[in-house]
């Protein structure tokens, strides 16, 4: 059996209180993330209230703007789920955000920070 399908197969784990201590969850309010990253592009899934099937069509709902506004357009009372990152949006967001990177934790009771990919 291969290592992902192994993954596959098993049920799911919730860790709870394992991001206590990150300072993300203390300092990420919007106006700290905007004056963080400021005005720096970011690509992110958006308007996804005009298809049904946004996730098949996910290329088509590929937006850029600042990410001040991105910050002010999803914090609107109204935003619902029309516009957020994605993973698939990741790799051409990695280094706007990358500034926020020191205030993420790591779970290394349950990961090794040395290892960059799992293995078979």
């Amino acid at each position: 059996m291969s290592f992902w399908n192994a993954i596959t197969q098993q049920p799911p784990v919730i860790l709870t209180g394992e991001m206590s201590g990150w300072p993300a969850l203390a300092k990420w309010t919007p106006e700290y993330l905007k004056h963080a990253v400021g005005s720096k592009t970011v690509e992110f899934q958006g308007d996804r209230s005009k298809s049904d099937r946004f996730e098949i069509h996910k290329d088509a709902h590929r937006r850029e703007m600042p990410f001040d506004q991105f910050i002010d357009l999803v914090s609107r009372p109204d935003a619902g789920n029309d516009a957020y990152l994605t993973a698939y949006n990741s790799a051409r967001n990695t280094e706007a955000i990358s500034v926020l990177h020191p205030d993420l934790g790591f779970p290394e009771k349950f990961l090794d920070p040395d290892v960059e990919q799992p293995t078979a």
